[in-house]
């Protein structure tokens, strides 16, 4: 009889408090005209320039590392596999994550491919 397999609570929970750690990096180290969300609300959300910068010369990559292992670890909860299933999880995270920072590279050739 092959045993039922559960969401894993556990990895969910730490994959959404490392996602809102990340988020931090927006907040607290970048300029509000660098992050859309933070430009774009009506709010002033950023405490840049308020408190001492957290993250230091971390922070221009680590919401990158921060976002995939986050996405990996609510991944890996939701669908509760064995071995070989989070490994196959993490290559397809990291994919995803390079094609996404090929497209801020070259920013150009992905623009043309969206319409006006």
């Amino acid at each position: 009889m092959e045993k039922i397999r559960t969401i894993n609570i556990a990895f969910i929970l730490i994959g959404v408090a490392w996602l809102l750690l990340g988020s931090l990096v927006y907040f607290i180290d970048r300029p509000p005209d660098q992050t859309y969300f933070v430009y774009s609300s009506g709010i002033n959300l950023t405490l840049f320039d308020i408190i001492p910068n957290l993250f230091g010369a971390l922070c221009k990559s680590l919401p990158s590392f921060i976002h995939v292992f986050s996405f990996i670890l609510i991944t890996a909860g939701l669908l509760s596999c064995l071995k070989i299933c989070y490994l196959i999880i993490c290559l397809g995270w990291f994919f995803i994550d390079c094609a996404f920072e090929l497209g801020q590279k070259y920013h150009t050739l992905s623009l043309k491919i969206i319409l006006d």
